[in-house]
């Protein structure tokens, strides 16, 4: 405002406010968008750090670090191992995940071979010593059997659904697996349409009227010290 004097009585005369005086509109929505798009980074870093301590608990927990009992269950069991089965598969086998169901054929059965004594000698007992502490908390905790299971469903299940050729050979090994992995799951239905058409016989059926007969079956079809290798009786001879 400014003051004015008229016979020595000052007078008020309203100030022209010209346009560089007043804070536009436009400039107060700007700020607003720029303190917002100043918030927004801290959500996203928030998020950035939770993904990578969600994959540094996961590190740790296999590379045997101090992890709660349960999170490393959970993690090996429900994640790590069949996902690491699978993908040693795909490797020796030379293919995608999606391409595993059609890997299998005559000419690349030493594949199969070499994948299963891996599983035998190399992964189960690296994994047993790694979760030791784990069998240690829970008594009812399979290492062996939850391997041999993952080996079943993520494997087998897809390798051996529409093989054919030279079944005699791949016998030992499914009769192993239909034995140790024993379960009330689907998958276990399933490998057992597969294990009937291999062996000839309804496998599962036998399995529940001879359960007695489980050790010798052990002792007769199957070498405990060396999986790999069988004595000269047939398993089909069980089962007629």
């Amino acid at each position: 405002m400014r003051k004015a004097h008229n016979n020595g009585i000052p007078t008020v005369q309203p100030l022209v406010l010209s346009r560089g005086n007043v804070q536009q509109p436009q400039k107060v929505q700007e700020r607003r968008s720029s303190s917002s798009s100043e918030k927004s980074p801290t959500k996203k870093s928030n998020n950035f750090l939770d993904f990578w301590s969600c994959k540094l608990c996961l590190f740790n927990t296999l590379q045997g670090n101090e992890v709660d009992a349960l999170k490393r269950h959970l993690v090996a069991v429900s994640d790590a191992i069949p996902a690491a089965i699978e993908n040693n598969a795909c490797k020796i086998f030379g293919c995608a995940t999606i391409n595993l169901n059609s890997a299998l054929n005559r000419g690349n059965l030493d594949a199969l071979d070499r994948l299963w004594q891996l599983t035998l000698n190399q992964i189960i007992p690296n994994m047993e010593s790694m979760l030791f502490s784990l069998k240690q908390s829970n008594v009812n905790f399979n290492v062996r059997c939850q391997i041999l299971s993952s080996f079943r469903d993520r494997v087998l299940n897809r390798l051996l659904a529409s093989f054919d050729s030279d079944a005699e050979r791949i016998q030992p090994m499914v009769t192993y697996i239909l034995l140790v992995t024993a379960d009330q799951s689907s998958d276990y239905q399933k490998f057992c349409e597969i294990a009937n058409s291999i062996l000839e016989c309804d496998a599962a059926a036998e399995l529940l009227q001879h359960n007695s007969r489980v050790p010798f079956l052990f002792t007769t079809f199957y070498n405990l010290d060396n999986p790999g290798k069988t004595n000269t009786v047939k398993y089909s001879s069980w089962c007629s």
